[in-house]
């Protein structure tokens, strides 16, 4: 028999796997929250329509309206985030108190969902709670941080990225002033703009898968 990598697989608590009333939509949802949740061990993580779109292969549309639809549920917790501008930003999103997941700190914890009935959840996190500090999230471990940081890292790739991207895109001016697009982009970077932060999410990705 083939061994199986375990490290290629995240958690997914049974409760989830075995709710009969989600809908494909509402299971797409949730699953990318578990995965950029549980599979990164983090409470909450921000997430921006556009990565939902991307991940779940919904419109815009759709994905926030089943977001919606899933926060009136309580099936998922939706923290409303603002940059230190005060302008708004991406949620963070975490699994909601209908799952009502157990505290425990081992590898496994059990789980009742709302209609009642133990069920294994092999979490090792408390995931109703989600991490507030008054908006502004500065954790450097969860992916979006991590998008940036890498992007920062490796900072004249992303601007090649970024340029190389520009060109595939109908109607997109090219870039007259390299030096103060270059400024733009950092900026984008530290003040965590959704444009520039969706950019970076996409090449982190990119720049992992190629790296596999």
């Amino acid at each position: 028999m083939e061994e199986i990598h375990t490290e290629h697989y995240i958690k997914v608590p049974s409760a989830i796997l075995d709710d009969p009333t989600l809908t494909p939509a509402e299971f797409r949802i949730i699953m990318h929250i578990v995965r950029q949740t549980i599979g990164f061990q983090k409470r909450s993580d921000g997430i921006s329509y556009s990565q939902f779109s991307e991940a779940t292969g919904m419109s815009r549309r759709t994905v926030i309206e089943t977001i919606k639809t899933l926060q009136r549920k309580r099936m998922i917790s939706v923290h409303h985030q603002k940059k230190s501008s005060g302008a708004a930003t991406f949620n963070r999103y975490a699994l909601g108190s209908y799952w009502n997941f157990a505290k425990n700190e081992g590898v496994g914890c059990s789980a009742k969902s709302a209609r009642g009935g133990a069920k294994s959840a092999p979490t090792i996190l408390e995931l109703q709670q989600i991490d507030d500090d008054g908006g502004v999230y500065t954790d450097f471990d969860d992916p979006t941080s991590q998008a940036i940081r890498y992007a920062k890292e490796n900072f004249e790739m992303f601007i090649e990225f970024l340029l190389n991207k520009r060109k595939g895109s109908v109607g997109v001016k090219p870039v007259e002033d390299l030096g103060r697009y270059r400024i733009s982009v950092r900026r984008g970077l530290d003040r965590r703009d959704d444009l520039t932060i969706d950019n970076a999410y996409r090449f982190f990705r990119m720049r992992m898968e190629r790296d596999k």
